[in-house]
């Protein structure tokens, strides 16, 4: 891996095609319009209620995210379901259990899970009901949080959205 010290060795310069040019999206409000116009589009193609998958980086904030995209298909005249993905989590106890071969005795360190998934820490239970849910929802549905787009839930999801901070 190369050791970026300076402007002089960190420079990337790379080209970007003008069709990738013109394919990024700037600004929230653009973004959350991209969005919704991307699930419209795709509940015409499909002739049926999407469900979409907002998965991203655990320091997002969710809420904020749903908050905002409520407020603009309200806007819109539309109501679509929200689900927390937290709500598919195993119990805190099942988890401190699950977690407690990596700890060590200094609370800053720990050992790496190489092997682990996340499905590990899910309720099948809660996935199911989940599922069952599913089908008595008319309206378009974003089961949004870190995990919502598990393999548990991939014949159900439609859409995948990834959030990231940068």
């Amino acid at each position: 891996m190369p050791l970026y010290e300076d402007r002089r060795n960190a420079e990337n310069m790379i080209e970007v095609s003008q069709a990738c040019q013109d394919a990024v999206i700037c600004g929230t409000g653009r973004t959350f319009e991209v969005i919704i116009d991307s699930i419209l589009q795709k509940q015409t193609q499909l002739n049926r209620r999407i469900v979409a998958a907002f998965d991203g980086w655990y320091g997002i904030d969710w809420n904020a995210i749903v908050s905002a995209l409520h407020q603009r298909l309200a806007d819109k005249g539309r109501q679509w379901s929200f689900i927390s993905a937290h709500s598919l989590y195993q119990s805190a106890q099942a988890l401190r259990a699950y977690k407690q071969p990596f700890l060590t005795e200094d609370p800053a360190f720990g050992y790496v899970n190489t092997d682990g998934r996340i499905e590990e820490i899910m309720d099948a239970e809660k996935i199911n009901q989940l599922q069952k849910n599913l089908d008595a929802i008319q309206e378009n549905v974003i089961l949004y949080g870190c995990g919502s787009a598990t393999v548990l839930m991939a014949d159900r999801i439609d859409m995948v959205f990834y959030f990231d901070k940068t």
